[in-house]
């Protein structure tokens, strides 16, 4: 006890005083009052000078261990007792006081109300903050600096210990989920928001095709950067095409050579809103084709998921054939997207190779294939016919049961939020940005709906902006 007090000397008349009764009395406590050190002898010496001109006083008043009005905060302890009197719950108590009710848990000291607070035995008085003054000491002890803008947990166990008010976690809570800048700035600690949306699968092949670039590689001996990759969403089939450019002319040009001329048009053409894709060229392109080009949402690359999953699988394999100067990568990409092709898929359980041609392929080292016997040259045509019919069959209910099971595994615990127009959002910024950046921007109004997907303008710059629901997060501090 005498090395607590030379630590930590209080600068008051009685030092005694520095354990309150209210919170119990320490047994042999007494024994040893008469201690004095030099740092309280010290102390007692500053006091009694202090008191030449002004009396010392040991009245306790409810400013005592609490934070004073600082900058970037209004609440301000030493007007709380002003602030009680015009409080209507703060009148009732008095009354039950008065009354000397036995169901009353408050306490009147130098005119500030105390809640008495039981906890292991040991009671403890808290300062009754008023409604009128609620927002500003939960702002204080949340938002200013000393504060640091920390979560619920921190902000409710730095007030409970020293004010109480009723339904005192609700609005702490409540106000928290309004902190403007703890919504910029924090990361979302649940799975982003929206339900998986499967694209239906076409009936057959050469209907829906996907497109993508990956890139840029190690430039080889032909020139060749990048890779503009075709997947067939039927099928699964895919064409790997190297380039040395990724823009309009280029992906033309390759789209009508490698894909069109061989398997003619499709329906429908899959990609995302990259500058290879979504110019004036492109557009005309397939305008002159009949065939619709249909690009995702920015920054959501599960749209076209299939070939994505592509080019993660396809990159790998490749870095795994090359020369130490990785510049021959061009000259292996037909061999590895002819494994790709002849390989099992999961989705449809059959290869992209029997669902193109109708027969398994022909390995190297695999034995003769069988021969068949037709009596005439149609029957073979009918066979095949038949059989292909079968695979394609098989491989949609294969797809639409496996898109069933990835559906439910993906919004297993997963909100699906709807927004409406009118409804202010943040959005995630996307890019690379630096580390103390935010992470969401500033507040934006919903203009269109079409969910999962959204139109949202920046009420700054007047920018349109369109984002997944997976991006957003709604704004409760507008």
């Amino acid at each position: 006890m005498a090395d607590y007090l030379s630590r930590y000397p209080r600068q008051v008349e009685d030092d005694d005083e520095f354990i309150e009764n209210d919170f119990g009395i320490v047994p042999g406590l007494q024994a040893l009052v008469a201690i004095t050190t030099r740092a309280q002898a010290k102390a007692q010496l500053v006091v009694l000078n202090s008191g030449k001109n002004e009396p010392a006083t040991a009245q306790s008043s409810p400013e005592d261990d609490q934070p004073s009005r600082v900058a970037g905060h209004e609440f301000d302890v030493t007007k709380i007792g002003d602030a009680q009197k015009q409080d209507s719950f703060y009148q009732e108590q008095i009354m039950k006081l008065q009354q000397k009710s036995s169901n009353c848990s408050f306490e009147l000291k130098n005119d500030i109300l105390y809640k008495i607070v039981s906890n292991d035995k040991i009671n403890k008085k808290l300062i009754y903050v008023p409604s009128t003054l609620i927002s500003q000491v939960v702002e204080a002890y949340h938002a200013s600096l000393w504060a640091g803008h920390f979560g619920f947990r921190r902000t409710h166990n730095n007030l409970k210990d020293r004010y109480w008010w009723p339904n005192m976690k609700d609005t702490i809570r409540n106000y928290l989920s309004t902190c403007l800048k703890c919504q910029k700035f924090n990361f979302a600690r649940h799975k982003a928001f929206g339900h998986l949306n499967p694209i239906e699968s076409p009936r057959g092949p050469f209907q829906i095709i996907g497109i993508d670039y990956s890139g840029p590689f190690p430039t080889t001996s032909d020139g060749h950067k990048y890779v503009l990759a075709v997947t067939d969403y039927f099928t699964k089939w895919v064409i790997a095409i190297p380039t040395e450019k990724q823009n309009a002319q280029t992906t033309a040009a390759a789209l009508y050579e490698h894909y069109i001329c061989i398997y003619g048009v499709p329906r429908q053409i899959l990609s995302d809103q990259g500058t290879p894709f979504n110019n004036q060229l492109m557009g005309a392109f397939t305008n002159i084709l009949g065939c619709h080009h249909i690009k995702s949402t920015p920054y959501h690359p599960q749209t076209n998921g299939a070939i994505e999953r592509f080019n993660a699988t396809f990159e790998r394999q490749l870095a795994k054939v090359t020369n130490t100067h990785m510049n021959d990568w061009d000259i292996h990409l037909k061999s590895i997207v002819f494994a790709y092709n002849t390989g099992r898929h999961a989705a449809t359980e059959y290869s992209p190779y029997q669902l193109q041609f109708g027969r398994q392929p022909n390995l190297p080292p695999d034995p003769p294939i069988a021969q068949y016997e037709f009596l005439k040259p149609s029957d073979y045509f009918q066979y095949f016919r038949r059989t292909l019919k079968l695979y394609h069959r098989h491989a949609k209910d294969n797809i639409v049961k496996h898109q069933r099971y990835y559906k439910s595994k993906y919004d297993t615990h997963r909100l699906d939020i709807h927004f409406k127009v009118g409804d202010r959002v943040l959005k995630r910024l996307s890019g690379s940005r630096m580390k103390l950046s935010s992470i969401y921007s500033d507040p934006m109004i919903v203009l269109d709906v079409r969910h999962p997907t959204y139109w949202i303008r920046d009420e700054l710059n007047d920018m349109v902006y369109q984002a997944h629901v997976s991006q957003l997060r709604s704004c409760s501090a507008c």
